[in-house]
């Protein structure tokens, strides 16, 4: 008996190194999402190559498991097939390279699922990653511009806003304003948990990313972020049948976040300007009709190229044709893609591509319907909204920060209790 237990122990020490090493690769690999690719790249192929260690993909891989897993690498697999009838192979394979989240992950967490407690603990460092590049950026932001001359004022604030912001750490301001969305709902989700003391820290971190999104002025973040806000907090008067207090509760939410937005010029403008509201040079600006070329020229090329698209390559060359075509020299010259992930993908992989990306988002609402989580509803809310402005499958940190948190909430349900 004891030569039995001696051989066991050593092999239960393994286990347990390989399963701390793999929950340490998935709180990094958290905490780098909003930082460097290239790090944040090397701890993916760590964790996918420690969650092999558990060997159980084909245990799991049976009934709704077995559908998510299909349907989302799925996403890939119509990457590869768009590829074969693509002119610009080179540009295929760098859309392959990007979109290799959607066939990671799900083996990753098929196969090595995590639990609830370490996928709470992986959510509070990265909002703490998240803070810290908030940080880091305000710090970066005052110090490049002191060191140019500009110093913050009023009349000046577009120096410290939206893409002067996100340059800092080259981080496009839509995808900085979706982590950091993220990140406040996160915090106001586990609010309730926390300790009188990290309440009070909570709070200060809560006002302090808000400020900072509002600063970095993404428009579409802040609309769905508030629409969470203002469902929450309707849904919580309601269930309670205080109709009346609903209604005046988010009308003071609205009439509160209009005077906060009334402080954020940058933000305050790219919104008029959405309308077509102020009327000067700065708010025309930022209308709809730059988008609504992008999307016209899309939907052009949809027609002719419905059912399999142009090829994962090939988006961009037509883009850029019709562009030419209808001589935007604006549009020419910086090579704007789709800005809209549906047309995007719609564009490059047909109807085909385009119902696969449909139906991973009617999945993904559909669970989190069905296990009542706020957290996985609210992060699809906020990613189908930034579909609607941008291509955010067509970079890493899109990709990336997609296919980790869907494929994170997903199989946790279907594979784990509370």
């Amino acid at each position: 008996m004891d030569k039995l237990n001696n051989s066991l122990v050593p092999q239960l020490n393994k286990t347990i190194l390989f399963k701390d090493l793999y929950h340490l690769s998935f709180y990094l690999l958290a905490f780098t999402l909003p930082f460097s690719i290239q790090l944040n790249s090397f701890f993916i192929i760590l964790l996918f190559v420690l969650s092999f260690y558990k060997r159980e993909l084909y245990k799991n891989l049976k009934g709704i498991n077995q559908r998510l897993f299909i349907l989302l690498t799925s996403f890939y697999l119509i990457q590869v097939v768009g590829l074969l009838y693509s002119e610009n192979i080179q540009s295929g394979l760098f859309h392959l390279e990007v979109k290799l989240g959607f066939l990671a992950f799900p083996l990753i967490f098929l196969n090595a699922p995590v639990k609830h407690a370490y996928i709470r603990n992986m959510q509070l460092v990265f909002v703490t990653s998240v803070l810290l590049s908030c940080l880091f950026t305000s710090l970066g932001i005052f110090y490049v511009n002191k060191m140019q001359g500009f110093e913050f004022n009023s009349t000046n604030q577009w120096y410290y806003s939206y893409t002067n912001l996100g340059n800092i750490l080259r981080f496009h301001p839509i995808y900085f304003s979706l982590y950091v969305s993220f990140s406040i709902l996160i915090l106001f989700y586990y609010f309730k948990n926390f300790s009188s003391f990290y309440k009070t820290i909570s709070i200060v971190i809560f006002l302090f990313l808000t400020m900072f999104l509002l600063q970095l002025s993404a428009r579409m973040q802040v609309f769905a972020l508030t629409l969470i806000f203002l469902g929450v907090i309707f849904y919580w008067f309601l269930k309670r049948k205080k109709i009346l207090l609903a209604l005046a509760s988010t009308t003071m939410f609205f009439l509160g976040l209009i005077f906060f937005i009334n402080q954020f010029p940058i933000l305050k403008e790219r919104l008029l300007g959405t309308f077509k509201l102020g009327g000067n040079e700065i708010t025309d600006k930022w209308n709809m009709d730059a988008r609504l070329i992008k999307w016209k020229c899309g939907a052009e090329i949809i027609r002719n190229n419905f059912a399999l698209g142009v090829g994962t390559g090939d988006a961009q060359i037509e883009l850029q044709k019709c562009y030419v075509s209808i001589n935007s020299e604006e549009h020419i010259i910086n090579k704007y893609n789709a800005h809209n992930q549906y047309i995007q993908t719609f564009i490059a992989n047909g109807i085909v591509g385009f119902l696969i990306l449909i139906g991973i988002l009617i999945a993904g609402l559909f669970i989190s319907y069905k296990f009542k989580s706020f957290l996985f509803f609210s992060f699809l809310f906020l990613f189908i909204f930034a579909c609607f402005t941008e291509s955010t499958l067509s970079v890493q940190k899109g990709v990336v920060f997609f296919s980790f948190y869907s494929s994170v909430f997903a199989f946790s349900f279907y594979n784990l209790k509370e």
